[in-house]
């Protein structure tokens, strides 16, 4: 199959996953209300229904399993070397970074992941 065959399959109508939840909502001290919504899941993520449209809410490291190891070690650094070492891991890339320490050490980092994305379609 050639690239152009397989970018038209790709873009092709494909029904939403629907389904309710129950979230338990707290209101006073013990007191709690259940609710009922809706859930929505397409093939690029998770999607919120608004009054003018349907999102589907993608976004760089989305699948990324490694957050909280790199929020630990992040947290755990105790000098500017593993500081580094631990953003390197890429796992948190949704914001930028800002360090500063007792020798002086102050850095701001840009910390995207931006895709590399095919030439020849209309991105």
């Amino acid at each position: 199959m050639n690239r152009r065959n397989k970018v038209l399959q790709f873009l092709k109508w494909r029904d939403l996953e629907v389904w309710d939840v129950l979230l338990k909502v707290k209101l006073f001290g013990r007191l709690t209300w259940t609710v009922k919504r809706e859930a929505l899941w397409s093939v690029y993520g998770p999607t919120v229904r608004r009054p003018r449209g349907v999102y589907a809410i993608r976004y760089a490291g989305m699948d990324e399993v490694g957050y909280v190891e790199q929020w630990l070690r992040l947290n755990q650094a105790s000098n500017f070397e593993e500081w580094q070492a631990a953003m390197a891991m890429g796992a948190i890339p949704m914001f930028n970074a800002g360090y500063a320490d007792r020798e002086g050490n102050i850095g701001y980092f840009y910390n995207g992941r931006l895709p590399i994305r095919s030439e020849g379609y209309d991105w």
